[in-house]
């Protein structure tokens, strides 16, 4: 166990007690001046918008809170003529500017406003309230769809449609001592074996203790530095996945005097990946990779109906995941990710095709080259290690440029629809151990050829699959 209570950690918990910090308290009213957080299905709304839908996060604390957090919201006004809602981490970053949540006359729409003439009042059942836009014909704040966490605001004969039941969390000044993490969770997921090792910071925050705040040591294949006083409140960790297995851990931070503490979980799985394609996490890079979305992955086939006519959809196709590892997939959910100047491209080696979009919504289809903007694509990381497929010609269109995501609507397979369809993709990407052409000699010959829509490498009479295992 490390002690890090020097003089300098004494100063720091000096300042740290003398800050302002604050908890979450459930109400059931509200009134003027006050801080509150509005909570529904564990997500709490926050000022982003997409296509003038409020949207809500689940990434938010519950104790030591500074009240400029961007799910932290200010009322002014009462609950008769209704109060204005003002947005504090935005308030914070600029007071004149779009800080208020508004909603346009006669709309559903949700906008940012630099005035307050929207007005919201409070109804309470219970503990729960629905939030209603007195200056708009008392609209209420509903979710789009179940499970969406994006919000409008509905006209009152839209009451039983949309869910609208918020828990209501004042922020009120914390006087029990406390320790907080963030993440609390730090799983590095599925690491080849001998890959270079791995670290992710994690911010402790702590107040109103009287005794010395500690840490625990964690065990090979992690370990954890840092010391609080001396780096901004945050600590490190780090994975080694040098020898294969499941590792799993938790770091603790505590201060016994105050009988306080916090964990994190800390998971490692180190797995030989020379066979199989491993879930990706942090930035794509070129490779192979299977595209997926719950149960299904993208196929290179573009979908027919009845009549065996396409209907521009990538059709979609079941695979086997074993642990984290994807194992033996066919060739034609294969995809190539290659760097296309600021862009990237799909190539399905199996059909000699790239995936790409079309000039109309909600379609995909496949093309014998990457030359138009219709076969590049943009990519970008979630929090979640989930991924963002959006396509550059879509993006760029005067008709329905928000149909540019791919994303699988679980009815018509993968295309190019609007973001509230399906969600971010799961990648999973061939491990790093070479496959059986790459480990072959100049003079070795070698065949590759596609039988029962698999590829498959014939090398010096011997049968592999695409990822370089032995075929029986």
């Amino acid at each position: 166990m490390k002690k890090l209570f020097t003089l300098a950690a004494a100063l720091l918990l000096m300042g740290t007690l003398s800050a302002q910090q604050y908890s979450l308290v459930k109400v059931t009213e509200v009134k003027d001046g006050g801080l509150y957080v509005f909570e529904r299905n564990d997500h709490v709304l926050c000022s982003s918008l997409v296509n003038k839908v409020l949207q809500a996060t689940d990434d938010y604390q519950t104790t030591a809170l500074t009240g400029k957090e961007d799910y932290v919201w200010k009322l002014d006004g009462d609950n008769i003529e209704g109060f204005a809602i003002r947005n504090e981490k935005k308030y914070a970053d600029d007071p004149t500017g779009h800080i208020f949540l508004g909603n346009p006359s006669k709309k559903t729409d949700i906008t940012m406003s630099n005035d307050a003439s929207a007005r919201w009042k409070f109804t309470f059942d219970g503990d729960e309230a629905t939030i209603t836009n007195v200056s708009n014909a008392d609209r209420f704040l509903g979710e789009t769809s179940e499970g969406s966490n994006g919000y409008k605001a509905y006209a009152q004969s839209n009451i039983d449609s949309y869910g609208h039941n918020f828990t209501v969390y004042e922020l009120q000044v914390s006087t029990a001592p406390f320790i907080n993490v963030t993440p609390a969770a730090a799983d590095f997921g599925t690491k080849a074996v001998g890959d270079k090792a791995v670290s992710m910071e994690i911010t402790v925050s702590f107040g109103n203790l009287k005794g010395e705040i500690t840490y625990t040591a964690l065990a090979s294949p992690f370990s954890v530095s840092g010391s609080l006083a001396e780096s901004g409140d945050k600590l490190t960790i780090t994975a080694n996945p040098a020898t294969e297995g499941k590792y799993s851990q938790t770091l603790t931070i505590k201060s016994e005097a105050d009988n306080v503490s916090a964990q994190v979980s800390v998971k490692l799985n180190v797995a030989d990946l020379s066979g199989g394609f491993v879930k990706m996490s942090g930035e794509v890079v070129e490779g192979d990779y299977v595209i997926t979305y719950g149960e299904y992955a993208m196929k290179a086939f573009i979908q027919e109906n009845a009549k065996q006519e396409k209907v521009n959809r990538f059709d979609v196709a079941t695979f086997t995941v074993s642990g984290e590892v994807l194992v033996d997939p066919a060739a034609d959910i294969i995809w190539h990710i290659a760097s296309a100047g600021d862009h990237w491209t799909l190539f399905n080696e199996s059909t000699g095709k790239y995936a790409a979009s079309t000039d109309a919504k909600n379609k995909g289809t496949l093309l014998d080259d990457a030359t138009t903007d219709n076969a590049k694509w943009n990519i970008s990381v979630t929090e979640a290690n989930t991924y963002e497929f959006e396509n550059v010609a879509r993006a760029a269109s005067s008709q329905d440029s928000g149909n540019k995501w791919l994303r699988n609507n679980n009815t018509y397979g993968f295309a190019c629809y609007a973001e509230n369809t399906g969600g971010p993709l799961t990648l999973y990407r061939l491990g790093a151990t070479p496959t059986a052409v790459d480990q072959v000699e100049a003079e070795v010959k070698v065949v590759k050829v596609v039988e029962e829509g698999r590829i498959v490498i014939i090398r010096d009479g011997i049968r592999y699959n695409a990822q370089g295992v032995r075929l029986q």
